[in-house]
């Protein structure tokens, strides 16, 4: 079943982000609208307060230089400037409240201004000193002139009638806050104690700090809509490369699901999506190498499971030829004894002819399992062998002429090649047996009148040895099982032949005890097996 990642996704990565963003950018701006303006009042109220004990000290320390000074005149303007307004009085001996200083009126009315500190009271002003009808400026409230001394005297008695004379002798500022804007004299004042008796007020009106709360939040929500649709069209692009690795991880991930192991992750970045696809294109490569290596492995499993059923059916053939080859001799050897036992002594011929046939039954019984045992031994691991030097010439001239009167029955031309002295180190009694074996096959399959051409040849410290046969080429099909077990190419010709697939498999377990290399081949006019040794090391006496 092929894996399908679009269809799973609803609702993807980059809208949840562009999403998540953007509804936090709104609700930035909804706090703001609704709760912006408290907010930030009461952010200006605290700066303004500290403001105005920063304006209170630098006056009281000014003051204290004497009030006529230049330092003092510009603590004063310093804090008018800033929409206060700076009241000094004291109350007299008769209780009356004299005010030293108003803001925007100075010291006194007709003559020049007396420290206050000497004590001397400030005369009232004269109502004809002004035009009727001007105003004096109060922050941002106007009053007539004539009125503003009372309003300012009748202002200043709540210091007295409140008890904040009595605070201002343990504590250095009094601050009273009017925070109610729906009445235009709504004030943050501030009281501290000058030197001999005298006391400042600052006032400031509370509306002023609600105008600019309320312009700092139209300002601050402005600036976020701009934001917002600024930020909202980058977001939407950002969001798109950030989700874009992403979205190609997935469908990488999803051909490797699929065993399509070519798909690769291209992203390169040096963040977690950069080593995630480094980790995806390396989980690519170990499958791929994994299933390659389950898949030779599965190969290789079907190709024993193959040879070993093959194997099975030979040796059930196997079985069964040798069953029946063992009976043949054993139905001989019984009938000819019976015969041989009915015999009287004038029949002296014919029991020698008995007991010919019957040696010559058991013979090839006792070679057949002869040829069983050794071979039994060979692929048990139980034969060590028993290494050391000695001349494959000389071994192979010895086997040919043990078996010329084989080859001599069937008129064959036995044919030697061997043009040097070749010492070669292995199991002498073994190999032996692999040049018999491979001998006696020659014979048994070379045509009447045919060749038999045995070699040897040296190359970078191997001997090989190599017996050619004229002949029927062997099947391709055939050459690979040629050395297996029980298997034979030809069944027919092989009971005529007395041969039951033992003597190559023998000669097969003897080259791999040996660790050597061995084949067979088709040449043009026949067949030739061959089978490599390892030269011997003999020191500077040993010719090749």
């Amino acid at each position: 079943m092929r894996y399908d990642g679009q269809r799973r996704i609803r609702f993807g990565i980059q809208p949840k982000l562009f999403l998540i963003v953007l509804a936090v950018l709104l609700s930035n701006i909804l706090i703001l609208l609704l709760m912006g303006s408290t907010v930030f009042e009461q952010l200006y109220t605290r700066n303004k307060i500290q403001e105005l004990k920063a304006g209170a000290a630098n006056i009281v320390g000014a003051f204290s230089g004497g009030a006529a000074g230049d330092e003092f005149v510009a603590a004063l303007d310093a804090v008018e400037t800033r929409n206060t307004v700076v009241h000094i009085f004291h109350r007299d001996e008769s209780g009356e409240i004299q005010i030293d200083y108003n803001s925007r009126r100075g010291f006194g009315l007709e003559e020049p201004p007396v420290p206050p500190e000497s004590g001397a009271p400030v005369p009232e002003p004269a109502p004809e000193e002004k035009p009727a009808g001007q105003k004096g400026e109060w922050g941002k409230f106007y009053f007539p002139q004539r009125d503003e001394q009372k309003i300012i005297k009748k202002y200043l008695e709540q210091f007295y009638a409140s008890g904040i004379q009595q605070e201002l002798e343990n504590q250095r500022y009094v601050i009273l806050d009017t925070d109610d804007n729906h009445k235009p004299r709504a004030t943050i004042s501030l009281y501290t104690a000058l030197p001999d008796g005298n006391y400042l007020s600052l006032e400031t009106p509370r509306q002023y700090i609600a105008e600019t709360a309320e312009l700092a939040v139209s300002a601050c929500a402005t600036v976020s809509v701009f934001t917002l649709m600024i930020g909202g069209i980058l977001l939407y692009f950002i969001s798109r490369r950030i989700v874009q690795p992403v979205t190609e991880m997935q469908r990488a991930a999803g051909r490797i699901a699929d065993l399509d192991f070519s798909a690769r992750c291209t992203t390169r970045s040096k963040d977690e999506l950069g080593m995630l696809a480094g980790a995806i294109n390396e989980m690519s490569d170990s499958l791929q190498e994994s299933i390659r290596e389950l898949e030779n492995a599965n190969q290789m499993l079907r190709d024993d499971l193959h040879r070993s059923e093959q194997q099975d059916q030979m040796r059930k053939r196997f079985i069964a030829n040798v069953s029946h080859d063992f009976k043949t001799p054993l139905t001989l050897i019984t009938s000819y004894a019976d015969s041989l036992r009915d015999l009287d002594d004038s029949q002296r011929e014919l029991r020698e002819e008995y007991c010919g046939i019957i040696r010559s039954e058991g013979d090839k019984m006792t070679h057949l399992v002869q040829s069983l045992l050794n071979l039994s031994r060979l692929e048990s691991g139980m034969v060590q062998l028993v290494k050391m030097p000695f001349s494959i010439n000389e071994l192979i001239q010895e086997v040919t002429r043990r078996h010329t009167i084989l080859a001599e029955k069937k008129r064959l031309t036995v044919e030697r090649v061997l043009p040097d002295e070749l010492i070669v180190e292995a199991d002498y009694q073994r190999i032996e047996q692999v040049v018999v074996n491979l001998f006696e096959n020659a014979v048994k399959y070379t045509p009447e009148g045919g060749v038999i051409r045995v070699s040897t040849e040296c190359a970078g410290g191997q001997c090989t040895v190599k017996l050619y046969n004229t002949g029927s080429p062997i099947p391709q099909d055939d050459m690979d099982r040629l050395f297996i077990s029980f298997y034979r190419t030809d069944r027919s010709r092989d009971l005529q032949t007395h041969s039951y697939g033992l003597g190559l498999a023998i000669v097969r377990s003897i080259m791999e005890l040996h660790g050597q290399p061995y084949g067979v081949r088709n040449l043009p006019g026949g067949v030739e097996f061959w089978f490599s040794l390892a030269v011997a090391d003999l020191g500077d006496d040993t010719e090749e």
